[in-house]
């Protein structure tokens, strides 16, 4: 809590924990000696307050002379989050959510809102809760897939599984590693049908091959606010090796590296970033990562991981590693195996379709200009349609064919948004429907509507509009 700059500690000591509880449920309420049904959880804040004493905070926090929305929005401006400690010795980090950190240097988007009550103040905080993993109960995976869970449900409406729930739905078909608890950890197979079963069945995508275009749809996801589980393999300082799972939750703000695709009309560049922000239940919360290829890695790790994994020198290139690091800790790299993204039920289109979705929208453009052209940056994500829409209104370009768009459009409920930039500025936006996967047929297109950016954009967007038979302005 150093490095987010904590000065004062609130120590709830008697906090009762839904999450810790199905623990203690499915597993402790059975030991010999259970520990205690309630946890302690600790309030962190960035300034001291001027407050030296205990009487001296509560004298701020209570007295007449001081109105309660004054000292909430005192708290409130001091707020990191809070710490939920287990009475586990062996793994005491229960649900934890503190406030993203680094905002000037990363995009996180992966993230929801809570609130908590500190002596009847009611404060919030942004983040995407962590948890240290519990090898009796929930290991690094379905760890994983809990802290994932709480953004996807929070986002649509519902209430996130415990860490004990996505434990047992993931043993509920499947147990090759014998029984369910204490836990020997999760294969892919079991995390995608855990995630099944949590109602969020998930995309699996595998991060090797050609460098960039994977990085690109990873961004794709993070782009969409929606958190991508990393199952990695890595070699401990015995030798031997292991398996992981990590949580991505957003990546810098300077997206500089470029994954190019081209045809012969068009030419598309998808901007990424190599540098990402990293949940990792066995070391912290917010870690800085960065996704790079074997061939990157330095000696003596990159010839560690090519022993034990049996990759030779020509595969160095197409294999991606994750490098992390910590404060406490020198900086580690794994390989990464799989990224596992839990979807919302009628989302069905993945990054890669927003991909294809992308280049017929710019096949489409150099048609109707009749000449190739370069998007020097395009950005593909997914949209609650009612968030796009008002964005929309809000944007600084407002064409006066908008009120027709809005009064026409029919969008589902989630969309695909891919902007095309051309020549430095934005051009145009394709909304595509997420409730269909992408088909090569007539008469079978995805497009819902077309929305320019600048004047050029909405000329060009209600050209495309008119040939395509949907919205535009």
């Amino acid at each position: 809590m150093r490095r987010q700059g904590a000065k004062v500690m609130i120590i709830e000591e008697h906090y009762v924990d839904r999450h810790f509880m199905e623990e203690i449920g499915q597993y402790y309420s059975r030991c010999l000696k259970p520990p205690p049904n309630y946890c302690r959880r600790v309030h962190f804040f960035s300034e001291e307050l001027g407050l030296l004493t205990e009487e001296d905070f509560f004298r701020f926090l209570f007295s007449p002379a001081t109105s309660a929305q004054d000292v909430t929005a005192r708290l409130q401006q001091h707020y990191l989050g809070f710490v939920v400690v287990r009475p586990i010795p062996a793994a005491p980090i229960g649900r934890t959510i503190l406030k993203l950190p680094r905002e000037a240097q990363y995009d996180c988007r992966a993230f929801s809102e809570y609130s908590v009550y500190v002596l009847g103040y009611r404060l919030t905080v942004k983040g995407l809760p962590y948890q240290q993993q519990d090898a009796a109960v929930a290991v690094c995976a379905a760890t994983a897939m809990w802290s994932a869970l709480q953004r996807v449900a929070r986002r649509d409406g519902n209430r996130g599984p415990t860490p004990a729930e996505t434990a047992v739905l993931s043993v509920k078909h499947l147990v090759p590693f014998g029984r369910p608890f204490p836990s020997a950890g999760l294969s892919i197979e079991q995390m995608c049908d855990g995630l099944r079963e949590c109602g969020y069945p998930p995309i699996l995508f595998a991060l090797d091959g050609v460098e960039g275009i994977p990085q690109a749809l990873l961004m794709t996801y993070l782009r969409s606010g929606m958190p991508v589980i990393l199952t990695i393999t890595g070699v401990d300082e015995a030798g031997t090796s292991f398996g992981h799972a990590v949580v991505v939750l957003g990546s810098a703000v300077a997206q500089t590296e470029i994954a190019t695709s081209s045809t012969d009309e068009v030419e598309l560049s998808f901007v990424y970033s190599n540098r990402v922000v990293v949940h990792d239940d066995s070391i912290g919360p917010y870690l800085d990562g960065e996704i790079l290829t074997l061939d990157r890695v330095p000696m003596p790790h990159r010839q560690k991981l090519a022993d034990a994994f049996g990759i030779e020198p020509s595969e160095y290139a197409l294999v991606p590693c994750l490098k992390t690091s910590s404060v406490n800790a020198p900086p580690d790299y794994v390989v990464v195996r799989y990224g596992v993204v839990p979807m919302y039920p009628k989302q069905r289109s993945s990054a890669l379709e927003l991909f294809y979705h992308a280049s017929e929208l710019g096949e489409a453009c150099a048609s109707l200009l009749k000449q190739p052209l370069q998007f020097e940056k395009v950005e593909c994500r997914f949209r609650r349609a009612g968030r796009y829409v008002e964005s929309i209104n809000a944007s600084d370009y407002r064409g006066a064919e908008l009120p027709e768009f809005q009064r026409t459009v029919v969008l589902s409920r989630y969309v695909g948004v891919t902007t095309l930039s051309w020549k430095g500025q934005k051009l145009i936006d394709g909304i595509w429907d997420c409730t269909d996967i992408r088909r090569d047929v007539a008469g079978a297109n995805a497009l819902l509507g077309v929305v320019g950016h600048s004047e050029l954009g909405s000329q060009l967007a209600q050209a495309l509009g008119a040939v395509l038979s949907v919205p535009s302005c």
